[in-house]
């Protein structure tokens, strides 16, 4: 390339959150094998056609190779520019409602890594984030996020800790869970369900919704009655 390439803010957001995702890999690397995917041309809709595969190849090509879990996730950071913040106030995209009320509803917790994605698993996820669902309505409620590095090896402690944090909750979705954390919610009644791939929450609250207006089994449908409109959650 005779010229480098100007890159507007979205897109230089876009690609500093890629190369966060990707720790072990340059970030000098990382736009070297997007100038090549692209032929130079780093504009929102160029980032859009780049997929896991062409990033992967194009990255070994300057000598890294970043697992496909990391490399998925550098992608979505592209494609849709969602922050992975510190906390629910630095991103935008993560504006809670915490004092909504929504009689016949039940509190959902997605084990996630970026914003308003199902893409993780509950002992590895960033994130945790809240939704009160009712069959209109279906609001943020509150984003929980699992403390890292507490010095502590037990593994019982680090399960106990995430499952208490959404003890609160009917519903988590979640990629992947493992027997003691399994465990653990069936101790406190919640509900684990589990997903095969990433998925937009959106997608997952539409159906639950749709679940919660013509069909709740046995079980949600005692909760839908027993939840009162202030927010207090009765288990079923």
């Amino acid at each position: 390339m005779s010229q480098k390439p100007v890159l507007t803010r979205d897109v230089a957001f876009r690609i500093g959150a890629a190369a966060r995702e990707l720790p072990r890999v340059e970030l000098r690397s990382v736009i070297n094998a997007l100038i090549k995917l692209t032929d130079g041309q780093l504009s929102v809709e160029a980032l859009g056609g780049v997929g896991v595969r062409g990033l992967r190849g194009a990255l070994a090509e300057f000598g890294t190779k970043p697992s496909a879990a990391s490399v998925q996730r550098a992608v979505r950071q592209l494609k849709t520019g969602l922050r992975d913040a510190g906390d629910a106030n630095e991103d935008l995209r993560l504006v809670t409602c915490p004092a909504v009320q929504l009689p016949r509803s039940l509190r959902v917790a997605f084990t996630s890594h970026e914003g308003r994605w199902l893409d993780g698993g509950v002992m590895r996820c960033r994130r945790f984030l809240i939704y009160q669902v009712g069959e209109a309505d279906a609001p943020l409620v509150d984003v929980r996020y699992p403390a890292r590095g507490v010095g502590t090896n037990s593994l019982d402690c680090d399960v106990a800790a995430r499952a208490a944090m959404l003890s609160d909750c009917h519903i988590v979705y979640t990629l992947s869970v493992g027997g003691p954390a399994m465990a653990a919610f069936v101790r406190m009644g919640v509900h684990v369900v589990k997903q095969a791939h990433p998925v937009p929450c959106v997608h997952v609250l539409q159906l639950l919704q749709r679940v919660i207006r013509d069909a709740p089994p046995p079980w949600m449908r005692k909760a839908l009655a027993a939840y009162p409109a202030e927010g207090a959650k009765e288990k079923p």
